[in-house]
């Protein structure tokens, strides 16, 4: 009898042993990540207590939740001892921390500067949707500080979010509506002047100069897209020689046009020749209202006349941060009669500097 209730405790404590052990084996595992660059693992909980080995930065260590001294933790993978909480990451953590710090290149090229500055010395050009592991923002926000693929400064407007990078690679209703919400990075508007000499296609009138007000549209995902909304004014005048008889005229010729302006970029760098910087190649095709006005100078009567004319041109520009400069040629098809002075203007040739800013 007294046998038997001995086996029966021994039975009964051997239960209860396993029973811990699986059940200590079976607490909760939690996997981390170490965010130190490295740190060590101790025998015990304690700073004074062995080294028995070192991880490194991103190192995935396995936890048991259980096990918590204060800040300390056992680990038992890829060491068995105690860490501290605070050098380690969750995988959620770690996840979101990934998802925060990835962006993509918006536009078709991105010039990686090696300061906040367009001025200082490219490090590497950067395609469309390409990844990019940001840093930090500026002080201003106006820069990403980058760590990769190579380490640098890049405008932060040209830098889209995963979500955002998700859209543009859907399908195309997709990226229709995601272009909606990057519009702030993909269309920018640029308004300026213009002015320059002019050629007026007429008997009498020579030379001449133009001025012009603008509106530009542009889109950074397709150079097709492009429209302007402009005002050109053009001024020539004709007098006559001291040794013949007649009047002096003056012809004032504006023009109220919208054209479609496509524009190709060719290079975002710095070249030997000085800063050029989103250089790009426009072209410009429209319609227009055309009011002339021929005004003898000597008499002060003036002749008007009226109708539809055709706009084409064409032009080189380049950013100098958020200014614009550039050169076009501009051609308005017009043709216009005069009876009183016999002369009949059906155009002029414009070449223009224009000068602008770009929102």
């Amino acid at each position: 009898m007294k046998f038997c209730q001995y086996c029966l405790l021994c039975i009964s404590c051997l239960i209860i042993i396993t029973g811990t052990t699986l059940f200590a084996a079976s607490g909760d595992e939690e996997i981390f990540y170490v965010k130190a660059n490295s740190l060590n693992v101790r025998a015990e909980p304690s700073l004074k207590a062995k080294i028995v080995g070192k991880l490194k930065k991103g190192q995935k260590v396995t936890l048991y939740d259980e096990e918590r001294k204060g800040f300390w933790v056992k680990i038992v993978a890829p060491f068995q001892g105690y860490v501290s909480i605070k050098y380690l990451i969750s995988t959620a953590e770690k996840e979101k921390a990934i998802h925060q710090s990835i962006r993509y290149v918006l536009p078709k090229t991105l010039q990686v500067w090696s300061q906040p500055d367009n001025q200082s010395n490219p490090i590497d050009t950067l395609k469309y949707l390409q990844e990019v592991k940001v840093v930090k923002k500026t002080k201003d926000g106006k820069w990403w500080k980058i760590a990769s693929p190579s380490a640098g400064y890049v405008p932060t407007v040209n830098l889209i979010s995963r979500e955002q990078q998700n859209q543009l690679v859907g399908d195309q209703k997709s990226c229709q509506d995601a272009l909606v919400d990057v519009s702030i990075d993909a269309s920018s508007l640029i308004a300026g002047l213009n002015f320059g000499s002019a050629v007026p296609q007429s008997k009498i009138f020579k030379t001449g100069t133009a001025t012009g007000v603008f509106v530009d549209q542009h889109h950074a995902l397709n150079p097709w897209i492009g429209f302007r909304l402009a005002l050109n004014r053009m001024e020539a005048n004709y007098k006559q020689d001291e040794s013949t008889t007649g009047s002096d005229y003056k012809l004032t010729v504006t023009t109220s046009y919208l054209a479609y302006k496509p524009s190709f970029r060719f290079f975002n760098d710095t070249t030997d020749f000085g800063i050029i910087n989103n250089l790009r190649v426009n072209g410009l095709f429209g319609f227009g209202i055309v009011d002339s006005e021929l005004e003898n100078v000597d008499t002060a009567d003036k002749e008007t006349t009226s109708g539809v004319g055709l706009v084409m041109g064409a032009g080189l520009a380049s950013n100098w941060n958020s200014l614009v400069f550039g050169f076009e040629y501009l051609l308005i098809n017009q043709k216009s009669s005069f009876t009183r002075s016999g002369d009949v203007y059906t155009g002029s040739n414009q070449i223009l500097i224009t000068v602008a800013m770009q929102f």
